[in-house]
């Protein structure tokens, strides 16, 4: 997503060119869903990737945000989701990072998404549920 913001043309990456790097990354929040027992402390949780991928956390952290740049608005969405991000108030827990990213998520998108992101089950607290419906 630095790429496309910057418009740098990158190199390889561990031998793996960039464009295959980035639909290997689009492709592992398929494979998450696909395994219902995957889930957030299974894998972002404890810096675990999708299941049998070579990849950590980041590898499908990366997917879910693709997804959601696809979904929510392009370029528009990753450049507001940030801005977003960091109007959040500082937390100390995970699930105060949990719930800022969502908030942060649904204020990018201008949008409820309780039940997306239930849906690929992360543990979004009640409050953040809560606050999230203030979002058409």
């Amino acid at each position: 997503m630095a790429r496309d913001a910057t418009g740098v043309n990158p190199a390889p990456f561990g031998g793996v060119p960039y464009n295959q790097l980035v639909a290997d990354l689009q492709s592992q929040i398929d494979i998450y869903l696909a395994s219902p027992s995957s889930n957030w402390e299974n894998t972002l949780g404890v810096y675990q990737g999708a299941p049998g991928t070579n990849t950590s956390a980041v590898g499908i952290f990366c997917s879910f945000l693709y997804r959601l740049k696809r979904d929510y608005g392009g370029d528009a969405f990753v450049r507001k989701i940030w801005k977003e991000a960091g109007l959040r108030p500082d937390v100390t827990t995970q699930q105060g990072a949990i719930d800022n990213f969502f908030l942060a998520c649904c204020a990018a998108a201008n949008k409820n998404l309780a039940s997306l992101f239930q849906t690929w089950r992360w543990p979004l607290s009640a409050s953040a549920v809560t606050a999230a419906s203030k979002y058409s």
